[in-house]
């Protein structure tokens, strides 16, 4: 099977993948051509491709609506490069030549568990190398425990392939205060992130307390840290989250690193998984774009393309037609996704043998050859 593909993430993920069971019976029928009356040959060919259509059905459940992600395909390359692996058993409900094609219907045991935390690992990895956006951490007060958990954050992200800025000339420029009114905190996030190259900026605060109880006679004191961030488009000032995590831990008065620590990278992966599902929905709203093909040889070449178009490139939903003349074609499309997804599938897309190249991009507006 293959697929098409573009990763700004993707791409996806966080994923928007509903809960599953352990395993799933899917009912699957695969087809294989009888190639000079080789019954046997196609009648594994035929079992093959339903199993390979039964973890097909089992992927698509998960997965919400056909996400855009740069390298889409690869996440399937991956997933059916070994899709015997997810079958637990199966049970053949046909088995019979139809006319010059073998036909194989089977009931298979899909083991749904393992391939929605393998589809959330791929789908997740391929979102962030797609948005790999550049963070920048702040937090609003240069304190001890501001940095421990300031650190924490930033260890995560790094971990998990984010490019990060340094805050530390931020912090400086920030010893005045945080501007106090939402417009001024956009209008200084924007600043930020065109001055230290950070498209996402995530602005946080810290608590800590250290309250004193007894046991057995003995004091001892429970320490608590909370750690409270949001998540902000640094060009737009959009929120794209919010997240508080808490921990206590007994110990000695005010030893509040490792519940700093801990509610930290809890906070950290709970950001991602919002940012992706962010991105998710960004890549989901439908925009028209403008799509201008030159190199065209006739009308007929031009219908053709028409007929080719939402079979080939991901995310088109409507064409509506504005202008052909001679070699030149203008398109007015309804995109799910991102422009570049369309630039990226246009460039694998051939058309009697004529191979498409972008000539230009901006926002709305893409313009193709066929050579």
């Amino acid at each position: 099977m293959k697929r098409n593909g573009f990763i700004w993430i993707g791409v996806a993920l966080l994923l928007v993948l509903q809960p599953c069971m352990a395993d799933d019976k899917v009912r699957a029928t695969g087809k294989a051509v009888i190639y000079k009356n080789f019954m046997q040959i196609a009648r594994d060919r035929a079992l093959d491709n339903a199993k390979r259509l039964a973890v097909e059905q089992s992927v698509q459940v998960f997965i919400k609506s056909e996400t855009l992600v740069q390298n889409y395909e690869l996440i399937y390359d991956r997933i059916f490069a070994r899709y015997v692996g997810y079958i637990d058993s199966f049970e053949i409900i046909e088995d019979q030549p139809r006319g010059s094609e073998y036909t194989v219907t089977i009931e298979a045991v899909v083991k749904t568990a393992i391939l929605k935390e393998e589809l959330e690992n791929l789908l997740q990895s391929f979102l962030m190398e797609k948005a790999n956006p550049r963070l920048m951490v702040v937090f609003q007060e240069p304190t001890p425990n501001a940095l421990i958990a300031e650190s924490a954050l930033i260890g995560f992200f790094i971990e998990k392939g984010f490019k990060l800025t340094d805050s530390k000339t931020i912090r400086t420029q920030m010893k005045g205060g945080w501007p106090g009114t939402p417009e001024q905190e956009k209008e200084k996030m924007s600043q930020l992130g065109q001055q230290y190259g950070a498209e996402i900026i995530i602005l946080g605060s810290v608590q800590t307390s250290s309250n004193a109880f007894t046991v057995s006679g003995v004091e001892m004191f429970a320490n608590r840290a909370a750690v409270t961030v949001k998540v902000v488009q640094s060009d737009t000032g959009e929120l794209m989250a919010t997240g508080t995590r808490e921990e206590k831990l007994p110990g000695i008065k005010d030893m509040t690193r490792e519940p700093l620590e801990k509610a930290s990278k809890a906070l950290a992966q709970e950001l991602t998984e919002k940012m992706v599902q962010w991105w998710q929905n960004e890549l989901n709203q439908t925009v028209s774009v403008i799509l201008i093909i030159n190199g065209l040889g006739s009308y007929k070449e031009a219908a053709a393309l028409l007929e080719q178009l939402p079979q080939e490139a991901r995310g088109v939903q409507n064409i509506h037609q504005r202008f052909f003349d001679q070699d030149r074609l203008e398109l007015e499309i309804n995109l799910k996704g991102k422009i570049q997804f369309l630039a990226h599938d246009l460039i694998h897309f051939k058309l009697n043998n004529k191979t498409c190249a972008v000539v230009n991009q901006t926002a709305n507006i893409l313009t193709v050859r066929f050579e």
